[in-house]
């Protein structure tokens, strides 16, 4: 399917969209600036940064305050779990009442920390 149109049944389903890695042309990303631009306006929020990205630089620069940023480890392996996180903000919530929506509607409120740690390149060689 066509991303808008993946985006828009996600959203009839009750999900949020997140452009990950967009910049990333050898792993399957938006790629084109004009695309980006485009697709840019469709989705609830843009990963900004990514622990495996080289050019988390690039997103960072074209999202910066215009869209609710999210973090990725990208993590394939087990390894890769906790480089790159998405802190969410929920006030006034009993944590065991959280529910998905209360999470979208806090990152589309920019309430959200992002925490940056890069997978070290050992690691992403030695897997």
């Amino acid at each position: 399917m066509k991303m808008i149109e993946t985006i828009e049944i996600a959203r009839e389903l009750g999900g949020f969209t997140v452009l990950a890695h967009p910049f990333e042309f050898y792993r399957h990303g938006v790629m084109g600036l004009k695309y980006f631009e485009y697709v840019f306006e469709y989705v609830d929020a843009i990963e900004v940064f990514n622990a495996k990205s080289y050019l988390n630089f690039l997103v960072n620069y074209f999202a910066k305050n215009k869209k609710p940023i999210m973090a990725g480890s990208d993590a394939h392996n087990a390894y890769a779990i906790g480089y790159g996180l998405t802190l969410v903000g929920i006030n006034n919530k009993n944590m065991y009442n959280i529910n998905d929506q209360d999470v979208f509607k806090a990152i589309k409120n920019f309430n959200v920390k992002i925490e940056r740690k890069k997978i070290p390149l050992r690691l992403r060689l030695s897997r």
